[in-house]
């Protein structure tokens, strides 16, 4: 019995304790919520105000109204507009505007970020100044998210990115520029759009040096014309003064109509509206109204395959020029035309789309069973799958391939 009264405070102890515990899961939280009116100080309204890194202006803006946190650590600034980002005192940015923006005191490092009504804006340099007038190039710009780090000399952007100016349109989902080496890099479901072609890929280079967008993985791009033409590449290079001509490198695959084309080279020429096409080119083009089937390119890819497409007219050549504006091409150097287990040989060979007829001049030979005959041209009716010779045949004779 002694003890009886021991026990009844240590229930009683116990007992507060928990109360306490409660208290402070349930009432703590209610009480930090209301801590962000607590760290509210400074308050500013419809300012201007800017920042500095070595002497240098950093960054500035205009904000409707902000706050600096109690340790002075962040400013925060809503309905930001006319915002000016430097790079050692240079303009990198100008007239950002952004729902919300935030600056980091120490690492001087400028975050905007944007809502489902409002995006993130900007004018951002887009090209290296040039030399006559010593004035960059600049590009509008969309986003969700921008953060400028001054201490790295770069940019990363998130979300929905779009850049355009005249005559370039670009979107990705993540995009870092990089100030000091006036490269960018774009990531994400990339596509560029250009009042000629447009062009998707899985990452993106821009150099603003030379102006040019070098894409990589899964390039694929549609250049209009007449009728639109469809090339997959390994590599290739475009600028944004569209004038210059893009290059196309290895695994070239063309679809144009009822034509399909591989090559290793090619050059693509906005003024002619031609791609030159070099280095192993061979074509393939169905009879009219026939859809082109998906095997075609595989097929053309393998080296016997003027013996897998007899069914179709298969050309092979040093070099191949087609037009996007009237679909028509001009093969040259060691051309050769397998129709039927018919097959002629020359040094030029010219197609028209409207007619469907591929016409040879230049030391032509037909093959008439094992042996070569001479003539001076062989016109060759894709529709209706016809040879015929034409003028001076020659006596047959056997020649070396």
């Amino acid at each position: 019995m002694e003890n009886t009264p021991w026990r009844i405070l240590f229930v009683c102890a116990g007992a507060s304790l928990f109360l306490l515990l409660i208290s402070y899961f349930i009432v703590l939280p209610k009480q930090a919520i209301n801590m962000d009116k607590v760290e509210k100080i400074s308050k500013l309204k419809d300012v201007f105000v800017s920042g500095y890194k070595e002497g240098k202006k950093s960054w500035e803006f205009y904000a409707k109204e902000g706050w600096v946190d109690k340790n002075q650590a962040v400013t925060y600034l809503d309905n930001v507009t006319k915002g000016t980002l430097y790079q050692s005192g240079e303009v990198i940015a100008r007239n950002l505007s952004a729902p919300e923006v935030k600056v980091f005191k120490r690492s001087k490092i400028v975050e905007a970020s944007g809502n489902d009504a409002n995006k993130v804006s900007a004018y951002i340099i887009f090209a290296s100044k040039e030399k006559e007038t010593k004035k960059r190039k600049f590009a509008y710009l969309v986003t969700d998210f921008l953060k400028y780090i001054p201490n790295q000399e770069k940019t990363d952007l998130k979300g929905n990115i779009i850049i355009k100016d005249k005559k370039n349109k670009i979107w990705g989902n993540q995009m870092t520029i990089d100030h000091k080496q006036e490269v960018s890099t774009f990531l994400g479901e990339i596509k560029i759009a250009r009042d000629d072609i447009t062009l998707t890929c899985d990452q993106l280079i821009y150099d603003s040096k030379n102006e040019s967008l070098i894409p990589f993985g899964n390039i694929k791009s549609k250049i209009k014309g007449k009728q639109k033409t469809l090339i997959k590449a390994s590599k290739m290079n475009l600028f944004t003064d569209e004038t210059k001509d893009i290059t196309m490198q290895n695994n070239i695959e063309i679809v144009q109509g009822r034509k399909s084309i591989v090559a290793n080279d090619g050059v693509y020429n906005k003024s002619k509206g031609i791609i030159f096409l070099s280095n192993n080119v061979k074509a393939v083009i169905e009879k009219g109204g026939a859809i082109l089937k998906k095997e075609t390119l595989k097929k053309l890819k393998n080296p016997d395959a003027k013996e897998l497409l007899k069914e179709k007219t298969f050309i092979q050549s040093d070099k191949l020029d087609i037009s996007t504006k009237t679909e028509n091409f001009q093969a040259s150097g060691n051309v050769f035309v397998f129709q039927k287990k018919r097959e002629a040989k020359s040094d030029f060979a010219d197609y028209s789309d409207s007619s469907e007829i591929i016409k040879l001049t230049g030391n032509v030979y037909m093959k008439k069973n094992d042996d070569w005959i001479k003539c001076d041209k062989v016109n060759v009716w894709v529709k209706d799958e016809i040879f015929e010779a034409v003028g001076s045949v020659e006596a047959e004779f056997k020649i070396k391939l």
